[in-house]
């Protein structure tokens, strides 16, 4: 496992545990350290997504170990901007279970090949990765 799964594993396992336990406890507890570890873990899942793509010279949205990662990033950045809007602070013991458990997925699947398949010649191109992108973009708002 790459360091940068274990910075981001790290990271939301620790916003998970502050979540649960601001909400169950009705104090805030341990801010700090929560925001310095969602700072962390999206940093770094930002910058794996970045090399990712970079590496295999497209949008990192094939197979279950980008897709996976891409989505709980989108739901992460979707997090951040419905509690800045809304002011919700119990929508984080909600939202990131899921986004642990999705990272996890990500990071324990098998990485996809380089250079994966041929696409069919209508789906290559640029709209294929507009549309992956755009559908996990859409789950993660409507999940928010």
């Amino acid at each position: 496992m790459e360091i940068l799964w274990i910075v981001i594993l790290a990271g939301y396992a620790i916003c998970v545990a502050q979540s649960v336990l601001a909400l169950t406890t009705k104090r805030p507890v341990l801010q700090r350290v929560s925001l310095v570890a969602f700072g962390a873990a999206l940093g770094a899942h930002t910058v794996w997504l970045v090399v990712k793509g970079i590496r295999a010279n497209r949008c990192p949205l094939v197979g279950t170990e980008e897709m996976s990662a891409f989505l709980s990033w989108s739901l992460v950045v979707f997090y951040f901007i419905a509690s800045r809007w809304y002011r919700a602070a119990a929508l984080r013991a909600f939202v990131f279970p899921i986004v642990l458990a999705l990272a996890t997925i990500a990071a324990i699947s098998p990485g996809t090949q380089e250079a994966p398949p041929p696409v069919n010649q209508p789906l290559q191109g640029v709209l294929l990765p507009i549309h992956v992108g755009l559908i996990l973009l859409s789950y993660a708002a409507f999940f928010i």
